[in-house]
């Protein structure tokens, strides 16, 4: 499994680089998970995939059962990890905590907040990645 860890800057805005990410994932038709800890996040950025580029939408939709093969949706946001996060191609994880996703073939990316108590939990995901023997990548942005 790919792992990106996106560490953001003193100014970046956490749902301007996630839906960066999801018109990254949505170019290439694979199905994306993107978990946040806010439902107010949920609802700005499912606002945003519909309404921010002009003549086109990304449809969504946010998920409030415990199966995400139940939508139909290409991009699904949710505030806890449906049981089957494994059938995504791209996990987008914005809760600053471990996830579950392990999809072999599948790409995660783990957006660190710019706080000092976020950048080492980050470190430790990192090193928990690292230990499974994940494809690591690092970028600042």
């Amino acid at each position: 499994m790919r792992v990106d860890f996106y560490l953001l800057g003193e100014n970046k805005v956490l749902s301007q680089v996630v839906f960066a990410l999801i018109n990254k994932g949505h170019q290439a038709s694979w199905r994306i998970g993107i978990h946040l800890n806010d439902t107010e996040l949920a609802d700005e950025l499912s606002n945003k995939l519909w309404t921010q580029i002009p003549n086109s939408f990304m449809p969504n939709q946010i998920i409030k059962t415990s199966r995400c093969q139940s939508s139909e949706e290409a991009i699904m946001l949710f505030n806890h990890a449906p049981d089957d996060i494994n059938t995504l191609d791209y996990f987008i994880n914005c809760t600053g905590q471990n996830t579950t996703y392990n999809k072999p073939d599948g790409r995660l990316a783990d957006i660190v907040q710019f706080d000092e108590e976020s950048k080492v939990a980050g470190r430790r995901r990192y090193s928990d990645y690292k230990q499974q023997q994940c494809e690591l990548n690092h970028h600042k942005i």
